[in-house]
């Protein structure tokens, strides 16, 4: 699954961190994955990829900030997504 983030707080060094979580049922928080040093796109977005086979029908979020050594270190963007099973 492709996705493309636009981060809310620019980074410098232009380098981001990205964390998924799930969401279950009792609004508890389990950990998907994280990546760092991703490089935004010439147009500002973060592109990351999820393996499609670990992720099932549910809530989750994901949050985007600076990588750990950048000025927004901090600064976090959440996003609550939604996962679907596919229509036909």
């Amino acid at each position: 699954i492709e996705l493309r983030v636009l981060p809310e707080y620019p980074a410098k060094p232009n380098r981001y961190r990205v964390n998924i979580v799930q969401v279950n049922d009792a609004n508890e928080l389990l950990p998907m994955g994280s990546v760092e040093g991703l490089v935004p796109a010439d147009d500002e977005f973060v592109t990351l990829y999820l393996d499609s086979s670990k992720f099932v029908r549910g809530r989750y979020q994901l949050t985007i900030s600076g990588d750990v050594d950048t000025d927004a270190a901090n600064s976090v963007s959440k996003f609550n997504i939604k996962l679907n099973a596919p229509t036909q």
